[in-house]
């Protein structure tokens, strides 16, 4: 299991564009213990509702890996970023 460190780009789970669920990368900056951290999320300029912002400063966020969808119970927390097969070293990897 990958461990958490400053400097780690982590998914963060945040409303986007039209008020939907969307998943917005976020640098951690603090870690404060295994699942706890500090981090910058970067948005999608004006199309996320922070009002053109490009980036927020998010503290004690709580990890918690998706079982399924992406929904409303996750808002706020980080996980690890999913990797595509080419980058696990599968179908059409290289």
């Amino acid at each position: 299991m990958d461990k958490i460190a400053v400097g780690r780009t982590v998914n963060f789970v945040t409303y986007g564009h039209y008020k939907k669920i969307s998943i917005r990368p976020m640098i951690v900056v603090h870690v404060w213990d295994d699942i706890t951290v500090n981090g910058v999320v970067f948005f999608d300029g004006i199309n996320d509702p922070w009002g053109g912002a490009t980036s927020r400063w998010e503290t004690s966020v709580i990890h918690k890996e998706p079982t399924g969808e992406i929904d409303e119970s996750l808002l706020n927390t980080w996980h690890w970023p999913r990797l595509s097969p080419s980058q696990r070293g599968g179908a059409g990897g290289g």
